[in-house]
C-alpha cells in the first residue's frame, strides 16, 4: 500500500514532507486523514494519544489499531499524513469504539 519504507532516513522524510505530508502540529483532534502506511490509507488522529487510530484487517477479521506520526517514530510503520478528508462510510470509525479504543488506550 505504502509506496514509502517502514523505517524513514530524514531524506525520506524530508521527501514526505516536499510531497505534502502534514506535519503534527496541524493535525486536528478527531478528524480524518488520508496517508499511507503499511495497513492502512485513512487514519483519524488522536490529540490525546498523540496517534492515529484506524481500521485493519488481520487474523480473519477488522479491528482498531494505532499508529503514529513521523515526529515520534522513525523506526518503525507510522502513519504519512497528507490531507484532512471526509471519510467514506466504510472509513468512518463510530465515536462510541473510538471512544472505547482510547480510552483502553489511555490505562497502559
Amino acid at each position: 500500500m505504502s509506496t514509502y519504507p517502514v523505517n524513514y532516513t530524514d531524506a525520506q522524510l524530508e521527501k514526505a514532507y516536499s510531497a505534502g505530508m502534514l506535519a503534527k502540529a496541524k493535525l486536528e483532534d478527531g478528524r480524518y486523514y488520508r496517508g499511507e502506511c503499511r495497513n492502512a490509507s485513512i487514519a483519524r488522529w488522536c490529540a490525546e494519544l498523540q496517534a492515529f487510530v484506524h481500521w485493519t484487517f488481520t487474523m480473519g477479521g477488522w479491528h482498531l489499531d494505532l499508529i503514529h506520526h513521523s515526529d515520534d517514530e522513525k523506526r518503525y510503520d507510522v502513519f504519512l499524513a497528507f490531507e484532512c478528508i471526509e471519510p467514506a462510510t466504510d472509513d468512518v470509525i463510530p465515536d462510541g469504539e473510538f471512544e472505547a479504543f482510547v480510552a483502553f488506550y489511555r490505562k497502559q
